[in-house]
């Protein structure tokens, strides 16, 4: 992680006014099958992070890379690598993202990402109930991937 921790008062100088634990920084987060690892996983072209407390908030790009090498093998879509390991016990889930060149399945569909302890995986809701974003809705020669998240970590 590049990281850096800062100094933050709230309502005065003194060391009782100090906000604890706040850092930003960038990280490389990486789009990939979540059940079949880091094969053919494709690196975000640039990733932000700030931690406040347990709260982590990522914003993430992909510009144009070939994602043609996603392992596709009915998987699920995951976006890993996150700069804080994300609590299992307080899932979060975000809508917070634009895609071009992602098959939608259906456009009448919901998308979402939902952690766990590994990152962010995709979910898509479009008979009633939901299920996985298969990876291979997001095989493609050009992909654009905008996404901002906010998780727990577990301590």
């Amino acid at each position: 992680n590049g990281g850096k921790l800062m100094s933050i008062f709230l309502g005065g100088t003194g060391s009782a006014n100090e906000l604890h634990d706040y850092e930003e920084g960038t990280f490389t987060a990486y789009l990939r099958s979540y059940y079949d690892g880091t094969s053919g996983q494709v690196a975000s072209s640039d990733a932000t992070y700030t931690k406040i407390g347990r709260k982590v908030f990522v914003q993430i790009r992909w510009l144009n890379p070939n994602t043609n090498g996603l392992n596709s093998s009915g998987s699920t879509i995951q976006v890993g690598n996150m700069p804080f390991q994300p609590s299992n016990s307080f899932k979060c889930v975000t809508t917070n993202f634009e895609t071009f060149n992602v098959n939608l399945v259906n456009s009448a569909a919901r998308h979402a990402f939902e952690t766990d302890s590994n990152g962010w995986y995709g979910m898509i809701n479009y008979n009633g109930s939901w299920g996985a974003w298969a990876v291979n809705n997001w095989r493609t020669s050009a992909l654009y991937f905008y996404f901002t998240g906010t998780y727990l970590t577990e301590a």
